[in-house]
């Protein structure tokens, strides 16, 4: 099952929304697309929205940047 742009509505903050969210078999792979060069802000953004999965009880949460320009992909811990 695969979810693009989907908002995460978290009381008393802003919406979030990662670019994509695949859930194959007990994993959840969190991506978020980026252009330009890495960022640690980037990171921070990403932790967070795998921290909101663990949070809705999905164990297996992995978080992955994507940086288009270079086809690089980033795994975020």
């Amino acid at each position: 099952k695969v979810i693009n742009e989907k908002d995460i509505l978290v009381r008393g903050q802003d919406v979030l929304r990662p670019d994509r969210v695949v859930f194959a078999n007990d994993t959840v792979y969190v991506l978020d697309f980026k252009t330009g060069v890495q960022r640690e802000s980037h990171q921070q953004q990403i932790r967070r929205y795998g921290k909101l999965y663990r949070q809705m009880g999905y164990a297996q949460v992995r978080t992955q940047l994507v940086y288009l320009e270079s086809n690089e992909v980033v795994e975020v811990d």
